[in-house]
């Protein structure tokens, strides 16, 4: 459960978790005393990080114009196009025997 508290006098948001696991109080904890801060320092600096990130739902690029950025470098490549041959025959299904069914 998560209350927020308002504080008028400083213009700050408090907010109270309830029901933190005792192994993720215990790692903040140790994560705290690494990095010389209190837990709820470092609880402020972990939310503060993780909603900050810039999040990227839509590519700048489309997939096309990405793989061609790629293999530009390369100038392209010539193909050989090989000549074309002649349909081979296709096949009859008449084999002018009468078939029998069981």
């Amino acid at each position: 459960m998560v209350s927020v508290l308002f504080n008028s006098e400083i213009n700050m948001r408090s907010i109270l978790i309830r029901d933190l696991a005792d192994e993720v109080k215990d790692s903040l904890r140790k994560q705290a005393r690494r990095n010389r801060r209190s837990m709820e320092e470092e609880a402020r600096q972990i939310l503060n990080t993780a909603l900050h990130k810039p999040t990227q739902l839509v590519p700048e690029i489309s997939i096309g114009r990405s793989i061609h950025s790629r293999f530009a470098a390369l100038d392209g490549v010539e193909l050989a196009v090989p000549a074309r041959e002649s349909m081979r025959p296709l096949p009859s299904f008449d084999s002018g025997k009468s078939s029998k069914r069981r």
